[in-house]
């Protein structure tokens, strides 16, 4: 082992990094030590801390955002899918799967307008356009869901829906991204 040892200073980032991913499969604690240790040490110049976590914080934030609206997406035009097969039927066959579809619906289409809702007033704190940085990779989806919010907005006037529980998510979520955004601000 100590000849092994030896070479370990020498080893290239990739095959450091390798034997990382294997120790730490094993659970090797030594091991990840000894390549700790041996890792050559360089020295930089770097941005300011506060910048740089301000920036990579909110990267990730604006892309679990768009990740979670593209997820509440999917699954509010699913459930419309299913709630309209559901009702193309004549029979009372499909009453109950069409009726728990609807409540699918318009839970998601809630969940999913809190959650923009507590994201738009998260960055109006932060100051910064809330889907600057997510614009060029998500597909504008706002023609595509000009029919489920239309659907869900019919459903909730009908049933009198509750614009407390939509400003209760938004307000959840408002707190909890100022909570993780904690000493970044």
């Amino acid at each position: 082992m100590k000849d092994i040892a030896k070479q370990y200073p020498q080893l290239t980032a990739d095959e450091r990094f390798r034997l990382f991913v294997e120790a730490m499969g094993r659970k090797d604690e030594q091991e990840l030590d000894r390549l700790e240790a041996t890792c050559p040490r360089k020295h930089y110049t770097a941005q300011e801390d506060r910048y740089v976590r301000k920036k990579m914080r909110f990267t990730v934030f604006a892309f679990a955002s768009a990740l979670e609206a593209a997820r509440m997406e999917t699954f509010a035009m699913l459930a419309l899918v299913v709630m309209l097969a559901a009702n193309d039927d004549d029979g009372d066959e499909h009453a109950e799967t069409y009726a728990k579809a609807i409540d699918v619906f318009k839970q998601l289409m809630r969940l999913r307008q809190g959650k923009r809702s507590g994201w738009l007033r998260f960055c109006r704190r932060l100051g910064v356009t809330p889907d600057a940085m997510t614009a060029p990779f998500r597909i504008n989806m706002e023609w595509a869901m000009a029919t489920p919010e239309a659907i869900a907005k019919s459903l909730d006037d009908s049933a009198d829906g509750d614009p407390s529980e939509v400003e209760e998510i938004a307000t959840k979520e408002f707190d909890a991204l100022l909570d993780a955004w904690g000493d970044a601000i």
